[in-house]
């Protein structure tokens, strides 16, 4: 929803400025860009109180106009930083695949894993591995329709050196919670 009102927010300022601009609106102290940038900062505000002057505001623009000089390039670059906003905006809500083989929070739930897993099996010794280090990491596949990728990778533990083979599922994908399931050969 943020993302939403920062994508309305930074476009309606543009528009002010078109139509303030378009209108030759800025006698009185109230420019163009002083209308914008109010729109942008404090816009619950400004776009109403713009929108209901609006009329007055011309009115008076045609007694006493403002001529704006570099009105295309103040426009074109209030647009381009618009369209950056938006694209950041709307880029961050792409729902984001699913972790790769070698990303940190991956073998981290991977190592921690095994070390459950053995500290289990070896609980009766009194035993504790200690992982040391996953690396060598392969991808082997990926199903993206499944949400499933198959890695593979070398375990460096307290008790030597095994090939790891571990697949990364997505637990909820909405809420971009994935598990990882282990297997040491």
């Amino acid at each position: 929803m943020g993302l939403f009102i920062s994508f309305v927010v930074v476009w309606s300022a543009v528009w002010v400025y078109n139509d303030a601009t378009k209108n030759q609106i800025g006698h009185g102290g109230n420019s163009a860009g002083k209308w914008a940038a109010a729109t942008l900062l404090i816009w619950v505000i400004a776009l109403p109180y713009y929108l209901f002057k609006r009329n007055s505001l011309i009115a008076l623009a045609k007694n006493q106009p403002m001529t704006y000089s570099n009105r295309k390039p103040v426009l074109a670059g209030l647009s381009v930083f618009a369209i950056l906003v938006s694209y950041f905006s709307f880029a961050g809500t792409k729902q984001q695949g699913l972790p790769s083989c070698d990303q940190a929070e991956v073998t981290q739930t991977a190592k921690q894993g095994i070390t459950d897993n053995i500290s289990r099996k070896l609980a009766s010794l009194k035993v504790k591995p200690e992982i040391k280090a996953l690396t060598n990491i392969v991808e082997q596949g990926y199903d993206e329709s499944a949400g499933v990728r198959v890695c593979r990778g070398k375990l460096l533990s307290s008790v030597g050196t095994n090939s790891l083979i571990y697949t990364v599922k997505w637990q909820d994908k909405a809420k971009g919670l994935f598990f990882v399931e282990t297997q040491v050969e």
